[in-house]
């Protein structure tokens, strides 16, 4: 199981600050979609991914 840094490393060596960013941001996940030029679908996918990540 990762710790907290160990999981943030792993989030961001996965290219998935960009999405954090986003959140932070409050944009809408079809924001998020139109700016990284992917379908709602896979934003959905990758925070779902994140979060559950996080809540362990």
């Amino acid at each position: 199981m990762d710790d907290g840094p160990q999981l943030l490393r792993r989030l961001i060596s996965a290219d998935i600050r960009g999405y954090l960013l986003k959140v932070a941001e409050a944009l809408s996940i079809s924001q998020i979609a139109i700016r990284s030029a992917i379908t709602q679908a896979t934003v959905e996918c990758h925070l779902s991914t994140v979060l559950a990540g996080l809540c362990r």
